[in-house]
């Protein structure tokens, strides 16, 4: 149910948007409303089910943290 209501509400989202984008002309902007709405879908979604959360930290935590941690244990140990 709750996904459901999701899902509408952000096609909702979407067809008002995209509808009003595209009778002033806004192609441009358009793509990115559309990346914008898909994007906060996907992450309403993974917080239902836990799926994993790819946001903007995702790589920082995946690359200089690890990397960080290491200096960090060279730093103790010289």
């Amino acid at each position: 149910m709750k996904t459901g209501l999701w899902i509408l509400f952000y096609a909702m989202l979407f067809y008002i948007g995209t509808r009003t984008m595209r009778s002033k002309g806004y192609t441009k902007e358009l793509v990115l409303y559309v990346c914008v709405v898909g994007w906060c879908m996907y992450l309403s979604l993974a917080d239902i089910y836990t799926w994993p959360k790819l946001t903007i930290a995702s790589p920082m935590n995946a690359v200089f943290t690890p990397v960080g941690k290491w200096i960090g244990q060279l730093w103790k140990a010289g």
